[in-house]
């Protein structure tokens, strides 16, 4: 008899109060955390940080969460992280990437002001 892929996980790990309490409060974290918005990388982190800092997550479900929150074409820009995750600072070094990748530079922002003159 094969199990369903989502019962799998709840049998490998003991109910408990305390593991039902942290499931509950991932699934409302996700809830509470917009889609990835490519258009304003940095505001995005200052909205998502406000949701994920009082959880006290750790680094890795810090970087599920936000994992979970990408589309296809942001994932294609930060794949090689998420196929080769760091030993430490995944949440940090995915947060880098993405602002890197996504967020204007000084320059180009310059550029854009002098045009609308």
């Amino acid at each position: 008899m094969s199990i369903p892929v989502g019962q799998q996980s709840k049998m490998n790990v003991p109910s408990t109060p305390q593991n039902d309490a942290v499931e509950l409060a991932s699934v409302t974290v996700s809830s509470r955390l917009p889609e990835f918005l490519c258009d304003q990388p940095r505001l995005w982190f200052v909205q998502s940080d406000a949701v994920l800092g009082p959880q006290k997550h750790s680094d890795d479900a810090k970087f599920n969460l936000i994992v979970s929150k990408l589309n296809k074409n942001i994932i294609k820009q930060v794949s090689d992280i998420l196929l080769n995750p760091p030993e430490t600072k995944k949440y940090e070094t995915l947060k880098a990437r993405l602002l890197t990748v996504y967020e204007e530079s000084e320059t180009s922002k310059f550029q854009k002001l002098c045009q609308d003159l």
